[in-house]
């Protein structure tokens, strides 16, 4: 085998790198995405871009690409002015390059210009597909056609705790003296992984409910930092949600899809602030108004009624006096008639109750002497009865008397017995050697057992 005809790695690379400049002709404009960029302290910008086919998430090329400092200081702010917007990651850009093959670092592009032109096309394009989709669909106006509470009190809020925007809203309600309940569902606000977290706060705020309206506030980020509120899945659930929505996102000088699809969308958190607090203002007012009012016609209708009620009174004092002056002497004539039929009825029935009491006396007298006689056999008879009954009671417990008294123990320890420590029935409660008490009719012995016997059963 041949190897004396070779060359080293470094040639190789020489080679390589003036075939591609060979190749691509000088400078060239190229279409990529941005899938990551940094800034060095020196200045210098590397990026990485890639192509993807649509709907794909595996990029179909990738390479790296750089911005040396010299140039990165004038297109940076040139495209910061044109686009709103930092070149960031996810956003397609048409830059000027050629291409590098380092022997050390490998293929880069070395960008020396940008159009910021495509890029603005390439993010109303990507605008424009959103809101399409989102009308062809029908869901574009969903959000939009809910209709806010005339007191917006109780408010979920879609922000990061530290964000400036959060401070100067809670700042705006608090100074209104009007009692808000807001409750914060943290989310990132911007760059990557923004879509996502939105996305999920929302599912949480569906999931507790109990709030009148959603406010998705940012601030003090860049405006490049807004392209996720363009993206479909996020303005499709904004859309969609089943509470109205107030974007007050933060970008002076363009409209979101957010916005667009929002029920209702304002420049900055503090203008959104500001709106609730007029907004629930303005309901009282129309209440106070209301109140006023019927306050008013109230007192006017009272007023008229008052007068009425007067007329009516007169009317009808008159009225009464001269029926009371008709039926005047037709009531003294009756008094009259009254009174004579009265007396009669009151004598005839004089007369009936002084014969019907002579008759009831000679009656009730002979009726009462014989319960008398009966009352008072009965009583001699209860009293014999009475005393036999005690009598024998009485023997009864002069016998149980006795039979208690000759239980007492006190009575059988007059007899000779002997009761010992209070109660012991049977040898096997003691030891030897333990101290007894024993108490006698006198007394009480203390005694020291010293052999037991156990009878035989």
């Amino acid at each position: 085998m041949e190897t004396t005809n070779h060359i080293t790695l470094s040639a190789l690379c020489d080679r390589i790198s003036r075939a591609l400049s060979a190749a691509t002709g000088g400078e060239l404009w190229v279409v990529a995405e941005v899938s990551s960029v940094q800034t060095n302290y020196t200045g210098h910008c590397y990026l990485e871009l890639t192509e993807r086919e649509a709907g794909q998430q595996m990029p179909r090329a990738v390479c790296r690409a750089a911005i040396w400092a010299n140039k990165f200081k004038i297109i940076a702010p040139y495209f910061r002015t044109q686009t709103g917007q930092d070149i960031t990651v996810g956003m397609k850009i048409l830059v000027k390059c050629s291409v590098s093959f380092h022997a050390v670092y490998g293929l880069s592009l070395i960008i020396n210009d940008i159009d910021p032109s495509y890029t603005i096309g390439e993010v109303e394009r990507v605008r424009r597909q959103t809101i399409e989709r989102l009308r062809r669909e029908g869901v574009f106006e969903m959000n939009r056609e809910l209709e806010l509470p005339p007191v917006i009190q109780r408010i979920a809020i879609i922000s990061s705790a530290t964000a400036a925007g959060y401070g100067d809203f809670c700042k705006e309600l608090e100074r209104s003296q009007i009692r808000f309940e807001t409750t914060l569902f943290q989310a990132i606000m911007q760059g990557e992984g923004a879509e996502k977290s939105i996305i999920e706060a929302l599912g949480e705020i569906a999931a507790a409910g109990d709030c009148h309206a959603v406010v998705i506030i940012r601030g003090g980020g860049s405006a490049s930092d807004l392209s996720c509120f363009d993206s479909y899945e996020l303005c499709s659930n904004i859309a969609q949600f089943p509470l109205p929505i107030i974007a007050g996102i933060g970008h002076e000088r363009d409209r979101s899809v957010a916005d667009e699809v929002a029920c209702l969308s304002l420049k900055t958190p503090t203008a959104v602030a500001t709106y609730i607090v007029e907004r629930a203002a303005a309901f009282a007012n129309r209440l106070e108004q209301a109140q006023n009012f019927m306050v008013n016609r109230l007192q006017l209708i009272t007023a008229g009624e008052g007068r009425r009620i007067e007329n009516l009174v007169i009317m009808l004092s008159s009225s009464l006096k001269n029926v009371v002056q008709i039926n005047s002497s037709k009531l003294n004539s009756a008094a009259q008639s009254i009174e004579l039929l009265s007396l009669s009825a009151i004598q005839n029935h004089h007369v009936r109750i002084a014969s019907r009491s002579e008759l009831l006396t000679n009656t009730a007298g002979r009726a009462i002497l014989g319960r008398l006689s009966e009352l008072e056999l009965l009583g001699g008879r209860l009293k014999n009865s009475t005393e036999q009954n005690i009598l024998a009671k009485r023997q009864i417990l002069d016998l149980l008397q006795s039979t208690v008294d000759g239980a007492n123990p006190r009575r059988i320890l007059a007899r000779g017995y002997a009761i010992i420590n209070g109660g012991i029935r049977s040898v096997k409660q003691i030891n030897e050697n333990d101290i007894i008490n024993i108490e006698l009719r006198d007394g009480i012995v203390e005694a020291k057992s010293q052999k037991i016997w156990q009878k035989k059963s």
